[in-house]
């Protein structure tokens, strides 16, 4: 039990079940819990503020405040919070102190902080930051708080940056959307054209995208495949198809020709290849996994990993970040053994403690500042046989197998490239082909056959050409003398960018330095301090909710899971 003292202290949780999951700590009389329902205030309409905002015209724009008025806002079955407020004011009177234990971050400080000052609260306030809600990390946090005399300030700090966000949100979307209804809009359309900070230049990379898509003209472009035997009667195919394809058929039939005609030693090279674990799951590649892997909407994917953290069995989920703080590695084992206590098929792919891996680095798991969340993991809690929905079980599961595949030892394959040199008219070219044999599975074998998943393409690119491998080559020695029978063309043709998809687009907008070509701006869009965060659209909190936004105005459609712009 957390002692408390005499004086009354009042705990501002931001749902339910968060508040539960800490109550039976409390046993003293002078604590008080409370809890909201996420924003328990909703920003003024406009035409509530002045009579003469009511009608949409151009000549009452820009509409400036400089205080954004608040009324009482709805839950979803459009019931007014101001009784839930209410009742807060009753639990605050006598209270001297109060402790927010809402969610980290910007939006669960607001949540606590607009309330509070909507009903003039002057106490001390602490913050207590919950980044998972099993009972270690519930004591942790505690104990955290009680080393920062000035967590309160810090918070309202936060408050006030999540303040100035909503400020420019709201006159960005509420002069923008009546300008652009006023001015572009088509008389046939009869609801307003939405506009927003985000959702208007996201709704921009699609309608990019799509025109991209629509222009794109197809091109033949051209592969040399040279079929080699050897003195010890084997025979192997290898391949010139450079990065920089081949789109002159000319050029193509001048290599075919010389290549007929080749004879001379291969090289034969042998190494092994190391593969290092997938990274840890932020909030947008939870959901871009979850998509590919159940077909799961991102809003969805983000309901059940939040009640998962609700119920104590996943870290904060709303994070950005896929590394966790260096300060955590000593948990590593105590979380591994639970989460193979309930996965007890891969219990025999732990090691010892000892043996456990712990890769550091911008290019690890583990970095000595992960941000204000860190990466979602599992915890020592693990969920029983019937004790939550197979959807989350299948969440909880994929999250726990990539913190255990983290931790075991990089994957090594066994890789051999045979190659030759071809003189030709325009120079010597390059043949190869490569194979490949799993020589050490390592973390792979958490996976099985579903390793291969973990490769994810850039969203909005056109599908890059692949290296020509093989599983097993024939045995060949270096340096074998080999002599053509066979060389011939083979075309193919260029594709267009693809089409970004529902679980793709939260990734999209958070990492747009992957859909810039150009070095200037993907220079101001990356973040020195953090190569693996760069800068984007939005917060992880809240991209998912953008599509359903542009959909709803119908600005774009959804065809087989792809996302494309509506009218462009």
């Amino acid at each position: 039990m957390i002692a408390q003292s005499s004086s009354r202290t009042l705990f501002f949780f931001e749902k339910p079940s968060a508040m539960r999951q800490l109550q039976r700590f409390f046993k003293s009389p002078s604590t008080v819990c409370v809890s909201a329902e996420g924003h328990l205030l909703a920003a003024e309409e406009p035409g509530n503020v002045r009579d003469e905002w009511k009608s949409w015209r151009l000549d009452t724009l820009p509409i400036v405040l400089d205080r954004i008025p608040v009324t009482y806002g709805t839950n979803r079955s459009g019931q007014s919070h101001k009784p839930k407020i209410e009742a807060i004011k009753q639990a605050l009177q006598g209270v001297e102190r109060v402790i927010i234990a809402t969610d980290p971050g910007r939006e669960g400080s607001m949540i606590a902080w607009e309330v509070l000052e909507h009903l003039g609260y002057r106490g001390r306030v602490d913050r207590l930051k919950l980044g998972a809600l099993d009972e270690v990390s519930i004591r942790r946090a505690f104990a955290a708080m009680a080393k920062e005399p000035d967590s309160g300030e810090r918070d309202y700090a936060a408050y006030l940056e999540a303040l100035c966000r909503q400020y420019e949100d709201y006159h960005l979307g509420l002069n923008g959307t009546r300008a652009i209804s006023l001015r572009l809009r088509p008389p046939a359309f009869r609801q307003p054209w939405r506009f927003g900070g985000v959702q208007t230049p996201t709704l921009a990379i699609l309608a990019d995208l799509e025109k991209r898509i629509r222009d794109f003209v197809p091109q033949d472009y051209f592969k040399i495949a040279l079929t080699v035997a050897t003195d010890g009667r084997a025979e192997i195919t290898l391949w010139h198809a450079p990065k920089d394809k081949i789109l002159d058929k000319q050029v193509a039939e001048t290599i075919q020709q010389a290549a007929a005609s080749w004879s001379g030693p291969l090289g034969v090279e042998q190494k092994d290849v190391r593969r290092a674990p997938p990274r840890l799951f932020s909030k947008d590649t939870l959901a871009r996994r979850c998509a590919k892997r159940f077909g799961w909407d991102p809003q969805h994917t983000a309901k059940l990993a939040q009640e998962l953290y609700d119920q104590g069995y996943l870290t904060y989920p709303r994070t950005e970040s896929e590394h966790l703080p260096e300060s955590q590695t000593g948990d590593a084992s105590a979380v591994i053994a639970s989460v193979v206590g309930r996965l007890t098929d891969l219990a025999s792919l732990v090691p010892a403690a000892s043996n456990l891996v712990f890769r550091k680095g911008n290019k690890g798991h583990y970095v000595k500042d992960p941000g204000e969340h860190h990466a979602i993991v599992p915890l020592r809690k693990v969920p029983q046989p019937g004790s939550i929905s197979g959807e989350h079980l299948r969440l909880w599961e994929l999250v726990a197998k990539s913190f255990l595949a983290a931790h075991l030892a990089d994957g090594i394959d066994a890789r051999t490239t045979v190659a030759v040199q071809v003189p030709t008219q325009l120079g010597p070219k390059r043949f190869s082909v490569s194979g490949s044999v799993i020589k050490s599975p390592g973390w792979r074998a958490v996976y099985g056959a579903e390793a291969d998943e973990e490769n994810e393409a850039v969203p909005g690119k056109a599908k890059p050409d692949e290296e020509p491998t093989t599983g097993r080559l024939p045995l060949i020695r270096d340096n074998e003398p080999g002599k053509a029978t066979n060389a011939r063309i083979e075309t193919a043709k260029t594709e267009p960018p693809r089409r970004i998809t529902r679980g793709e687009l939260p990734v999209v907008m958070g990492r747009l330095v992957d859909q810039v070509e150009d070095p200037k701006l993907k220079a101001a869009l990356e973040n020195p301090a953090n190569p693996n965060e760069p800068k984007g659209l939005g917060t992880a909190a809240t991209r998912d909710t953008i599509l359903p936004k542009l959909h709803k105005s119908q600005y774009v459609e959804l065809l087989k899971g792809n996302t494309r712009s509506w009218n462009s």
